[in-house]
């Protein structure tokens, strides 16, 4: 009898490696970290929601499936995995920068969100500087 198993990583990026490499290579950065935390072996079977296969060149059986959210359950799962993670780590972070109301936007460009980042502007830690919206700030 075949069995397959299936599991996804997490590959935690900061805000400041993103700023100071750039997206791309943050997102090589990240599924790097993922597959690391997997202790995923180079000839494991590998797939990525996208466009564009970040995965590290040693890892020889690696692709990315734009829509594979919607094609493949365990992007899907992954996807949903990573959104909740996400989710709870702003909620979080809601608790120490209360006025900037992480709990309810969850970090993502709302109205909320940028009035927050005009009054109050960008914490060092939190927000990527390179954004535009948050390079605009005065003293960002």
């Amino acid at each position: 009898m075949l069995s397959i198993c299936c599991q996804f990583g997490e590959g935690w990026v900061k805000c400041s490696e993103i700023d100071k490499y750039g997206l791309s290579r943050a997102l090589k950065l990240g599924a790097a970290r993922a597959l690391k935390n997997l202790a995923a072996g180079s000839s494991e079977q590998i797939i990525l929601d996208g466009s564009f296969n970040y995965i590290p060149k040693k890892y020889t059986n690696s692709s990315a499936l734009v829509g594979g959210d919607n094609l493949v359950p365990i992007i899907s799962t992954a996807s949903i995995h990573a959104k909740v993670t996400r989710d709870r780590y702003m909620i979080a972070l809601a608790k120490k920068h209360a006025r900037y109301g992480f709990d309810s936007h969850v970090g993502y460009g709302t109205k909320a969100h940028m009035l927050a980042l005009q009054r109050y502007g960008a914490l060092k830690y939190v927000h990527r500087h390179s954004f535009l919206p948050v390079a605009n700030l005065s003293g960002a």
